[in-house]
């Protein structure tokens, strides 16, 4: 039997195996508690750190808002600034606005493709874009154009006159071309087997009759049919329109009778169109000019406004208070349209020629000298003893 000594020596032994494996338990529990505490501070860590980039991010996006807020209402106060102020200068940014809004398709199309971090996409929105800002400057510099013509317009109604004068139909120079343009009205048969004085009037019959006249011609013809028409009442008349050209300072005819001089100004237009306040200002300018020019009385120099078409109501109440003589649906009546013109040739010898409408000097020849008249016909013209030009004849 054991004695009590090893009795005690194999319960202190026990003892110390539980102790043993106590400590080792508890420690394993401990380093399992640690690593749950080690995991839930990193999830938690990394929860916070998502909070704060969210809160950060908002807080940015927030703050990019209010300040694209603040500087649209900086733009718009710059706007209504600009609205209020001259209008050259609020020209160009409002061709800007126009530009934006005529190429925002370009930016909705970039905007399709402007997500993710694909670098042909990415490429793609850029070259979109940059196409979109060549687009908005070039239409911006076309409606800035635009827009100081349509000002200058109405500052200046007499532009208009030049604007829709085609070019080609103006001689500046007078030289008599080497094709007779008498030519582009006949055939061929006709041209050659015509006499001269037949070739010229059937030419000058076909243009009377012509619907395809350039603006140039039709206004023209209707300033020398109001010429004859007060040339029969007696005035001597000036036309001053069809010589100066575009620089008759709007007096497209001049006529004077009993010490009383008319500044004339004819428009025909189309029926569709109207004649607005701006014209009868410019004539009456004109008068005013006129008067300081010549040092001539008001009472004198009388404004007479004479359209094919009608007034607009504003138009006739200042041509009344300027007391501008309005005369309105007003037709062209047939006029002699040749011009019988005497002149000194090369060597200073007498020459007289006949110019026809279509003829290149026709626009810059003046009859005022006696012996010089407008004749009807061809025939009018050659028994007086007046002739075409040679030189196309050459």
């Amino acid at each position: 039997m054991l004695e009590f000594r090893d009795l005690l020596i194999i319960a202190l032994i026990i003892y110390w195996i539980g102790r043993f494996f106590s400590n080792c338990y508890t420690k394993a529990k401990d380093n399992t508690k640690d690593k749950q505490i080690k995991t839930l501070k990193a999830e938690y860590d990394k929860r916070l750190k998502q909070l704060s980039d969210k809160y950060d991010n908002s807080i940015s996006i927030l703050t990019a808002e209010r300040d694209n807020a603040l500087k649209e209402l900086d733009k718009h106060a710059t706007n209504i600034s600009l609205l209020i102020s001259s209008n050259m200068t609020s020209m160009p940014w409002l061709a800007g606005m126009m530009a934006d809004y005529l190429t925002y398709d370009l930016e909705i199309e970039a905007k399709k493709l402007d997500w993710g971090s694909n670098v042909q996409r990415e490429k793609k929105v850029a070259s979109i874009r940059a196409i979109r800002a060549d687009a908005q400057k070039r239409i911006e510099e076309a409606k800035v154009a635009t827009y100081q013509l349509d000002y200058l317009r109405t500052l200046y109604p007499a532009l208009d006159d030049i604007l829709e004068t085609d070019y080609k139909d103006l001689n500046f120079t007078g030289e008599i071309p080497e094709y007779d343009p008498v030519r582009e009205y006949l055939s061929r048969e006709e041209w050659l087997s015509l006499s001269l004085v037949e070739r010229d009037q059937l030419a000058l019959d076909r243009y009377v009759q012509s619907h395809n006249k350039s603006k140039w011609q039709i206004g023209r013809d209707y300033e020398l049919s109001i010429a004859y028409e007060y040339s029969k009442k007696g005035y001597s008349v000036d036309t001053t329109g069809s010589y100066l050209q575009l620089e008759d300072m709007g007096r497209d005819v001049i006529a004077k009778k009993d010490g009383t001089v008319l500044i004339i100004q004819c428009k025909y237009w189309s029926s569709s169109k109207t004649i607005h306040e701006k014209h009868i200002m410019q004539l009456y300018g004109t008068c005013v000019l006129y008067c300081i020019e010549h040092n001539a009385s008001p009472d004198a120099v009388k404004g007479l406004f004479i359209t094919n078409t009608n007034l607009s109501n504003k138009a006739r109440s200042v041509a009344n208070a300027l007391r501008i003589t309005v005369v309105e649906n007003h037709a062209m009546t047939d006029f002699p349209r040749i011009k019988c013109n005497i002149g000194r040739g090369e060597f200073g010898e007498r020459t007289q020629i006949y110019h026809l409408p279509m003829d290149a000097q026709y626009d810059m020849t003046q009859i005022t000298k006696s012996g010089e008249f407008y004749a009807f016909t061809v025939k009018e013209a050659v028994d007086a003893g007046f002739r075409r030009a040679y030189k196309w004849r050459q």
